[in-house]
């Protein structure tokens, strides 16, 4: 296919299709998938493809990752929630959701009892921890001594730069200390 880019914006050209946007993109792969009662859609971001992969996953299941913290603790009071943007659409839309996925169990009861209250639904919540080792192992060779690393994304709300910061007044205390971000 081609993709031609103005802007923001993208068209996708296909020898039997022509899309107008990511969210189209989305829906045209998810067709092409012929998702069956067998297959589980994970849902990681719904940013401008939320719709298409609700209205385009077929008899498949559907799972939601809830990565961050699910909603603004300072504009929630007792009868209104405002969820964090990024899951809104989702949340809004549980009754279409066979699962969600959280990392800890104390997000999970979190987000139980948000839903019990906010939405009256009972979704299934199921806690993944993330990174989970059954047995760490040691290296063989001596670590690195005073290294750090990051592996996270670029974005905003990840807050690198208060790390990298952090890193920097640290060193002061600690001149060996080394950062990576991967």
């Amino acid at each position: 296919y081609k993709e031609y880019i103005d802007d923001k914006e993208s068209v996708f050209v296909f020898d039997d299709a022509q899309l107008y946007s990511k969210a189209e993109f989305v829906a045209y792969f998810m067709n092409k998938l012929n998702l069956s009662n067998r297959d589980i859609v994970i849902l990681d971001r719904a940013t401008e493809i939320g719709q298409a992969v609700l209205q385009n996953k077929g008899a498949s299941k559907l799972g939601v990752v809830v990565h961050a913290e699910h909603f603004s603790d300072n504009a929630t009071d007792g009868d209104n929630i405002l969820w964090n943007n990024y899951y809104e659409y989702q949340f809004r839309n549980a009754k279409f959701v066979d699962f969600f996925i959280t990392a800890t169990d104390l997000q999970n009861r979190i987000l139980s009892q948000h839903f019990s209250k906010y939405t009256h639904d009972n979704p299934l919540i199921r806690t993944v921890p993330v990174g989970s080792l059954n047995q760490l192992i040691h290296p063989e060779k001596k670590r690195q001594p005073y290294s750090m690393i990051t592996a996270s994304r670029l974005a905003k709300e990840k807050h690198v730069d208060w790390i990298a910061k952090a890193v920097v007044k640290a060193k002061k205390e600690i001149p060996k200390l080394t950062f990576d971000i991967y």
